[in-house]
């Protein structure tokens, strides 16, 4: 399957591209037909949904973007009402979306930064932080990061680190 950039220039300028006709029936379809066609059954496969769901369709809804947990285990898996699809800039569709978003404004004096990723602080599905980030990743909601324009800047005070060394036999 050509990419929708290559399908687009093709409709553009090859009006009578032999490829708009389908074999298998009697007749010869045309770019326009195909486009008719198309536009028939997304109209008919929305109805349906709409008829299965009992409300109208929205597209978050409709399509549906599921974070899957990395062992496919559905109780630790989650439903997201987001826009977006492929190849735009909210890049999410139904089983696939960015995994850290990042707005970065590189100022004279000062770089400043905001991030959110679909998770939570916690690997930890018992921690009310196991996926305590995915609402504010849905909504596009960006928390600020501390950005250091140089090395003598970081003052490591606040933080603590962890030293695991193996017991000697």
């Amino acid at each position: 399957m050509p990419d929708d950039y290559v399908t687009i220039q093709i409709m553009k300028t090859k009006p009578d591209f032999a490829f708009y006709d389908i074999e298998s029936t009697p007749e010869k379809e045309t770019l326009k037909t195909l486009v008719q066609m198309a536009f028939s059954a997304t109209v008919k496969s929305i109805s349906e949904w709409e008829r299965t769901h009992n409300k109208s369709a929205v597209w978050a809804d409709y399509k549906d973007t599921y974070i899957q947990h990395l062992l496919r285990l559905e109780p630790l898996s989650k439903h997201v009402s987001i826009g977006g699809n492929r190849g735009i800039v909210n890049a999410a569709d139904h089983r696939a979306g960015p995994s850290w978003r990042m707005v970065v404004s590189l100022e004279k004096d000062q770089v400043k930064g905001w991030g959110v990723y679909p998770a939570g602080q916690s690997g930890n599905p018992g921690s009310k932080f196991y996926d305590n980030l995915v609402e504010a990743w849905a909504k596009g909601k960006y928390y600020p990061m501390l950005m250091y324009n140089s090395p003598e800047k970081f003052n490591p005070s606040g933080y603590t680190t962890t030293s695991l060394k193996p017991a000697e036999k």
